[in-house]
């Protein structure tokens, strides 16, 4: 059965379409006889071929820049915002007419937008990578602010503008320019590729590879069958582990016709990657520093990311990976395509970053424990050390070498006595 016959996405003939992909008159989801359990519109082709997907995307900036980004959203999905439940350690938040969520109101002073699969069904292609590039793109928010006609202001009117805002909008005097060049930092994302009528039988390959020792980038794989005594619903593959001890991606190797139920078993099968925490903030930065930004050239990075997260080679007697052949399956899946790795880069000391943890962390427990044991905050920190503490040794491009010029400065900028 193709999967355009039970869940497709229609839009009145003629109707233009905007930047983000949406038209400009209501879009009705036909959902057939799908049961309710099946994720609409992920697809709305049968055509055989090989298709690249941006499927989740999530990302958090300052909550300074709060007023911009509600002002953005509302200007991308004009109609309105409803108010959500807080999620993810949040107050609060707002869900939009095109799905896309806003939160707020978190300890640490940050707010998150989120377009999950449902969301960004509704959107292009071309549509999700305007997204992704407006958004974590460096310098590329203020021009999305531009295009859609919002005020940047000076930050003396900015500091006017947050005077008896509550905490969650953002009262510290920051300046909003940096801010606003840094732009978000994506904390998930999700990128796919679908193998429609292709006939690889990818989930069974990549299940007897795992099998044989052949999986290479990741050190756990978990098979998952979903299905009753009368019917078989679907199977999943999952490469690598997520959360804390995960390295920052899961790939799921799994058949979307079983899953959607739109599709015979091996007719539509998605390899995906899950990216999180600093490797999805990397990706990102892999997909919006590219020279070009056309759509050809997201859809190729976007599908070297996916397919260089793991690899699949040969056992042989060779330590040295590159040297072990590919298996046959995976050479095949490669294809034209050559995978590319995301690199989380080393961070190098800064005095900022440090300033801001002790701020963050240190501090506030030293003053508790200070008040606890009424003792000076100096006695106590000497009480905690002991007496065997050794100064640490200076290295070139430390914090400490940036805190001895920081101090440097400061002597420099104090006028001389008259």
């Amino acid at each position: 059965m193709g999967m355009d016959a039970t869940a497709t996405i229609r839009a009145t003939a003629g109707t233009p379409l905007d930047r983000y992909g949406r038209s400009s008159q209501i879009v009705s989801i036909d959902g057939g006889d799908c049961p309710p359990s099946v994720i609409r519109g992920a697809k709305s082709t049968d055509t055989p071929g090989v298709y690249f997907t941006l499927d989740w995307f999530r990302a958090v900036t300052d909550a300074a820049l709060l007023p911009f980004v509600r002002s953005l959203l509302n200007a991308m999905y004009p109609g309105g915002a409803e108010g959500v439940k807080g999620r993810h350690f949040f107050e609060g938040g707002e869900k939009y007419p095109g799905g896309a969520t806003l939160m707020w109101g978190h300890a640490s002073g940050i707010i998150m937008v989120e377009w999950n699969g449902s969301a960004l069904d509704l959107l292009s292609e071309d549509a999700r990578a305007q997204i992704v590039r407006d958004l974590c793109g460096f310098g590329c928010l203020p021009l999305a602010l531009q295009r859609f006609g919002i005020e940047i202001p000076s930050r003396a009117r900015a500091e006017r503008l947050r005077a008896g805002r509550p905490k969650s909008e953002g009262t510290a005097a920051k300046d909003i320019a940096p801010l606003l060049a840094r732009g978000f930092r994506c904390t998930r994302l999700d990128l796919a590729i679908d193998f429609i009528g292709q006939r690889l039988n990818i989930v069974d390959a990549a299940y007897e590879s795992c099998q044989a020792g052949e999986l290479c980038g990741a050190r756990r794989f978990n098979p998952v069958i979903t299905r009753t005594l009368e019917q078989f619903f679907g199977k999943t593959l999952y490469l690598g582990l997520r959360g804390e001890n995960g390295s920052g991606q899961l790939v799921r190797v799994y058949d979307k016709g079983l899953e959607t139920g739109t599709m015979k078993m091996g007719e539509w099968e998605r390899y995906e990657v899950e990216f999180t925490s600093d490797r999805a903030a990397a990706a990102a930065c892999q997909l919006t520093d590219n020279e070009t930004n056309d759509a050809g050239s997201w859809v190729q990075l976007g599908k070297r990311l996916v397919l260089g997260a793991v690899e699949f080679r040969q056992v042989t007697n060779r330590r040295e990976l590159k040297l072990r052949p590919l298996v046959e399956w995976w050479r095949k899946v490669l294809a034209s395509v050559s995978g590319i790795r995301v690199r989380v880069p080393r961070l190098r000391a800064d005095l900022v970053r440090f300033a801001s943890w002790t701020h963050r962390c240190v501090w506030p427990s030293l003053l508790k424990m200070a008040e606890l044991s009424d003792r000076p905050l100096e006695q106590l920190c000497a009480l905690l050390a002991g007496p065997d503490v050794e100064p640490r040794e200076m290295e070139p491009g430390s914090v400490l070498e940036q805190f001895k010029s920081w101090l440097a400065e400061q002597v420099s900028a104090v006028p001389a006595p008259a």
